[in-house]
């Protein structure tokens, strides 16, 4: 929807993540990713919670990303 508009992989998905944090409570355990990638090759993530990683395969070669979130530790309410 948000990429439709002009809006870059990286800020659709922090979009995307802010928009249920700001509407939905979430259970202390849970956790929320999303990952997004243009039909440019350009990648974004991010997560309700640390600790959301995701694997792309490039120019031969495998990479993990840490991805950015909202909380900063699992215990942060």
């Amino acid at each position: 929807e948000l990429m439709r508009q002009g809006y870059s992989p990286q800020q659709a998905c922090e979009q995307a993540v802010n928009r249920i944090f700001a509407k939905v409570k979430l259970h202390p355990h849970f956790q929320i990713g999303y990952i997004a990638l243009n039909k440019a090759g350009e990648t974004g993530a991010y997560a309700y919670r640390p600790g959301f990683q995701y694997a792309l395969h490039q120019n031969g070669s495998n990479t993990l990303y840490n991805t950015n979130s909202i909380k900063i530790n699992w215990d942060e309410e």
